[in-house]
């Protein structure tokens, strides 16, 4: 009767483990979809995690990017905290900016504007927690401009602050 309640306890004690729960990488389409307005994820060819997420409506192309950056750096923080064996599934991350856009006849399209990849090695050295911004990530990116307006876009953030001086990686 003994050994059959110290199993009991022993059994309760495991099931009340306080350590966070590690996800899956099949569960991280649908976090990042409804919590960091990502638009599609998906692992593609050579370990490639591809991640499309939307820039925001806006006239001032400086602030259009630094939300999409932020909006991008929140994200990381999750999938680096979130996903910790990620780098056993993709080398890199892509992350690719659309944009709605509407032609000169008055058609409207959403286009990619450019993508910002990174390999995951270099990111799983930085010490990621939650303060942790996109500042901290855009030192580890490459950039990769998709059409003329993705170009205007990154152009206009690399023009203030410190930015082109700060981020030649990113700055064309």
């Amino acid at each position: 009767m003994k050994k059959l309640i110290c199993i009991g306890m022993i059994l309760a004690m495991a099931g009340c483990s306080s350590e966070p729960q590690v996800k899956d990488i099949n569960d991280m389409k649908d976090d990042l979809i409804s919590d960091y307005q990502v638009s599609d994820v998906y692992i593609e060819g050579d370990q490639h995690l591809m991640i499309a997420m939307s820039l925001p409506e806006n006239n001032d192309l400086e602030h259009a990017a630094n939300v999409g950056f932020n909006r991008m750096g929140d994200m990381l923080n999750h999938v680096l905290v979130s996903y910790p064996t990620l780098d056993a599934e993709a080398k890199q991350i892509y992350v690719s900016f659309n944009a709605n856009l509407v032609d000169t006849q008055n058609n409207p399209s959403i286009e990619p504007m450019y993508d910002v990849y990174f390999d995951v090695s270099e990111l799983k050295k930085l010490n990621v927690d939650s303060s942790s911004t996109f500042y901290d990530y855009l030192r580890y990116a490459n950039i990769s401009v998709r059409q003329p307006m993705g170009h205007k876009v990154i152009e206009a953030w690399c023009a203030g602050d410190n930015n082109k001086q700060d981020f030649v990686n990113v700055c064309l």
